[in-house]
């Protein structure tokens, strides 16, 4: 799985922990929000279940070729595609 940095730096990921903290947002102070929103990262990244369950969920991107690419997996150029 990928870490907590690359799951920050993933937009979807991004938006559905800030979701999750925005819950409870108002009743934290700024360096509780940062260190909630990097203990979700850090479950995410670590947790094979949890991992499984984001890689559900997350929107899938189509390279060129047709193929499917699997959340945080670098897409396939168009001449790796064509050699698969």
């Amino acid at each position: 799985m990928a870490a907590p940095e690359q799951l920050l730096a993933d937009a979807y990921v991004a938006a559905q922990i800030d979701d999750a903290v925005g819950l409870v947002a108002p009743a934290l102070s700024e360096d509780e929000r940062l260190w909630l929103r990097a203990q979700l990262a850090e479950v995410l990244a670590e947790d094979s279940r949890m991992g499984e369950a984001l890689a559900g969920a997350h929107p899938r991107s189509v390279v060129h070729s047709g193929r499917q690419a699997r959340p945080f997996e670098t897409p396939l150029q168009d001449d790796e595609a064509a050699e698969g």
